[in-house]
């Protein structure tokens, strides 16, 4: 309470009138007899009313007087001059002298005043909080109203107030059925749509059965704030009018009960001897007919109210003063209802007004302030006994069947979820628009200035105007449909990606404004401080010049104007002078600086940033592709540059890889590119393979796989030889600008003679290779360190188990000749390596040894001119030479 404003008296006043209420409705009353023969009423703990009384500052004993008082000998000519008569709620008749009829009454007195205290506190309460919230100024503002409804309910013990509050659910039912699936069936039809009307269950019906007039004069119409509404007139047939006829001409509950029978409704049922039944749209209740007609009475003891008038406490003095009821509630507007007689029986100014009257008036004043478009929530119960973890399949049907969920449904899945006028549209999205877009009409985005064809024209622009916008969004168009004045949204998934996209346009606004607002400032305070500078600037001059010395302080300034000139010639014609952006970041090209001794740091810092730039760019410009070929540019000159001649040459050439087109060939994936080893070719080319005997060259196809260095036929690709990744361990090239190229090979072992037997089995590892006989342990040997040995080595080896004839079968190593000699050496390191996991040797010298089956051979370089020409290989034993 503290938040909205009440003061802490206040507080304080609500809290002591509360415990008086809860005090009070402890106290107990029993039957006395008396010394006269009559049977009294006393308290049987009086300390608890006088503690409450204690409290708010009531008399006591008047009060006390007031509760006990006998009840009254005989029915009055007007039942509602004295409001302590409480014969029905008691059970008892008139000026009966049963036991116990006493106690019974002076109960029912007691819980009609804390009904009564109770419903005034809460009434005093919503109006403080109204009054709190109303806002200071009249005029447009913006509201959200909650509206929480309990709903149908049925317990083992309805009366009057179950029967006001089933009621009000009926009523606010139907207002939201005829609100929603009524109203939106006629906007479509009224805006020309293509619409099929569904069929749904009218809730006025089940409503009517409780305070409909007559069907004769139907529903009655009145004029409310410009806008139709119909209010309803408790009719003498229906159950409210009958109860509140029984209430003024003080009929007892059977007369009720007999009025209803004779009502001859299929949905009313009475069960004597004090029940009867209502049909509601959530299903039958019954209800309890006991003291129905002096519950609706609601009228306070006069001398109750007399006591509690007298308080001490200034809240409750107020509640009970002379001419004070229950508050208007809140959205209840007297002076709306009182000139309209078909909602004003609520009451008269000579009786009090009826509870079930009250309640009516309520329920209406609800209803006319319920918005057109109502947001629903609707809670279902999962079990009737309200039992965790319980799921009741049936009572889950029924509720969504007697509620309306279906109908809703059934409406959304073939409607439409929103519906927005185009002129509100084009106000909240028009931010959307691209610039290209067509900009609305004059009257697309405002009211129209004539009801003539001036607006119909105006309407047709705006709906035209946002049918363009929501076609420039990359929104379906069969999410949208336009009507007359309105536009229609099929689904909320849509709405929401409009708002997202609202939102996202509208934070880039606000960027760009906060963009140009920095802009303006800083220009500003930049403009002043230069005018401030040349204001000091002038005065500092002025007072030197006084002083003498003009010509040399004028000499600094035309130096400094020159310099500061010729800063800002050079730096706004530098762009024009730059080297085009396409070239190579290598190229070193940089206009030149016209004055070296003024601009030479600024030239140098500028070119050293305009280098990065281009760098920045050039790396930016890269795809993946791009990445792997400068992966291996990189590899060839960390590999070859300043220790192969003909490096330089190969620079400006990207690597190709595939010369001939191989990965297109059906027979390669045949036949070789089969296997998954070797499906993936990374170099491919007709190349020349020297042979070992004679030194003659002869052609053959290359290729390089991830897994393997394939030499194949050229014409039927037929494989001659497989060397694996892992078996290669050293290139070896010269130093000249030839075109040959050694791949060495590691040695293979195929089988073990002598004294070791055939029961040894050999296994062969990647990296490194190992020899091993599982049967005899302890045998091990690398291939890496066998493959150094020659084969005439091996033989005599002292101690070398594998000598003798037929312990190794070795090609021997490959001598391959192909322009692109430097390619094929850094993608065959490349494959080597990723396979492996550690780069093979790359020797790069003029003589070099190489394996030729059973023969170690040296391999000779020798440069005899100085031209490019092809070279010649010789074998003269176990040598071969190469002569360029």
């Amino acid at each position: 309470m503290g938040a909205l404003g009440f003061s802490a008296g206040q507080c304080g006043a609500v809290l002591r009138v509360l415990a008086f209420l809860l005090k009070l409705g402890n106290v107990q009353f029993e039957p006395q007899h008396n010394i006269d023969g009559s049977i009294g009423t006393r308290l049987q703990h009086e300390y608890e009313l006088r503690e409450a009384c204690a409290l708010v500052g009531v008399d006591a004993d008047q009060l006390e007087l007031a509760l006990g008082a006998a009840p009254p000998s005989a029915p009055r000519d007007h039942p509602h001059d004295d409001a302590c008569s409480a014969e029905e709620e008691c059970g008892s008749e008139a000026g009966s002298e049963t036991e116990g009829a006493g106690a019974e009454w002076a109960r029912a007195l007691r819980d009609r005043l804390l009904c009564a205290l109770y419903s005034r506190l809460f009434n005093w309460l919503v109006s403080a909080v109204n009054e709190a919230l109303k806002p200071a100024s009249v005029g447009a503002r913006r509201s959200l109203a909650i509206l929480d409804v309990y709903g149908l309910e049925a317990l083992a013990h309805n009366g009057l107030e179950r029967l006001l509050i089933n009621y009000a659910a009926e009523r606010v039912q139907a207002a939201v059925t005829a609100a929603t699936l009524r109203r939106e069936q006629d906007e479509y039809a009224r805006e020309g749509l293509a619409w099929a009307p569904l069929l749904y269950a009218d809730h006025e019906l089940y409503a009517d059965l409780l305070d409909a007039v007559p069907p004769h004069t139907g529903i009655q119409y009145v004029k409310i704030r410009s806008r139709l509404q119909y209010a309803w007139s408790q009719g003498p047939e229906s159950v409210l009018g009958i109860l509140r006829d029984c209430t003024a001409r003080g009929a007892g509950d059977g007369v009720f009960l007999q009025r209803l029978q004779r009502r001859r409704n299929p949905r009313l049922v009475v069960l004597p001897p004090d029940r009867f039944q209502v049909v509601h749209f959530g299903g039958a209740v019954m209800y309890s007919a006991r003291g129905i007609v002096a519950k609706n009475r609601d009228a306070v003891c006069r001398r109750c109210a007399a006591a509690l008038s007298a308080a001490r406490e200034p809240l409750l003095a107020a509640l009970f003063a002379p001419g004070a009821s229950a508050a208007p509630p809140a959205g209840y507007d007297a002076a709306e209802t009182a000139s309209h007689p078909v909602v004003k029986d609520a009451g008269s100014p000579r009786r009090p007004c009826a509870l079930s009257c009250r309640q009516r008036a309520l329920v209406g004043a609800l209803v006319r302030r319920l918005p057109p478009a109502p947001r629903l929530v609707r809670c279902l119960r999962a079990d009737a006994a309200l039992r965790p973890h319980r799921f009741d399949a049936a009572l889950l049907r029924h509720q969504i069947r007697t509620q309306g969920i279906m109908d809703m449904a059934m409406l959304r899945r073939a409607g439409w979820c929103e519906s927005m006028c185009a002129r509100g549209l084009l106000a909240r999205y028009g931010v959307l628009r691209g610039r290209d877009s067509p900009a609305p009409g004059p009257g697309a985005g405002s009211a129209p200035s004539s009801p003539g064809g001036a607006g119909s024209s105006s309407r047709e622009d705006a709906v035209r105007a946002a049918r363009a916008l929501l076609r420039s969004l990359p929104i379906p168009s069969a999410e949208f449909a336009y009507g007359r004045t309105k536009v229609f949204i099929r689904s909320p998934r849509t709405v929401w990606e409009l708002e997202s996209l609202r939102a996202a346009r509208v934070s880039s606004l606000v960027c760009v404004a906060q963009r140009a607002w920095r802009r303006y400032r800083a220009r500003t305070r930049s403009r002043a401080a230069a005018v401030i500078a040349r204001a000091w600037t002038r005065h500092r001059n002025r007072e030197r010049g006084a002083e003498g010395g003009g010509a040399a302080r004028a000499g600094l300034v035309v130096w400094r104007w020159w310099c500061s000139q010729a800063r800002r010639v050079y730096l706004s014609s530098l762009w024009s002078r730059l080297p085009a952006r396409h070239r190579s970041p290598a190229c070193a090209a940089w206009p030149p600086c016209p004055q070296p001794r003024l601009l030479a740091r600024a030239d140098g810092l500028l070119r050293r940033l305009h280098h990065r730039w281009r760098c920045h760019l050039y790396r930016r410009a890269f795809d993946q592709t791009a990445r792997n070929r400068m992966r291996e540019k990189v590899t060839a000159s960390v590999l070859f540059k300043d220790r192969k001649l003909n490096y330089a040459r190969s620079v400006a050439h990207p690597f190709v890889g595939d010369y001939v087109r191989l990965r297109a060939s059906a027979a390669w994936r045949r036949g070789p590119g089969a296997g998954a080893a070797d499906r993936y070719v990374v170099f491919a080319d007709v190349v020349g393979k020297v042979a070992r005997s004679s030194g003659r060259v002869s052609r053959c196809l290359a290729v390089v796989s991830t897994g393997a260095l394939l030499l194949l036929e050229a014409r039927s690709l037929r494989l001659k030889r497989r060397v694996p990744a892992h078996c290669v361990y050293r290139l070896s090239l010269s130093p000249f600008a030839d075109d040959l190229l050694a791949v060495h090979v590691r040695a293979v072992l195929t089988k073990i003679i002598g004294f070791i037997g055939p029961i040894y089995r050999t296994s062969f590892h990647s990296s490194p290779s190992v020899v091993v006989a599982p049967q005899c342990g302890g045998l091990e040997s690398s291939v890496e360190e066998l493959s150094q040995c020659s084969v005439r080595e091996a033989a005599d080896a002292p101690g070398c188990l594998f000598g003798g004839e037929g312990s190794w079968r070795r090609r021997g190593d490959v001598l391959l000749r192909t322009c692109h000699v430097l390619e094929l050496a850094t993608k065959l390191f490349l494959v080597v390596q990723n396979a492996v996991g550690s780069p093979p040797h790359v020797n790069i010298a003029t003589e070099f040894e190489a394996n030729f089956g059973q023969q170690m051979v040296t391999v000779a370089f020798h440069a005899l001119s100085g031209g490019e020409s092809g070279a010649r290989v010789l074998r003269r034993g176990s040598r071969m030479d190469v002569l360029l």
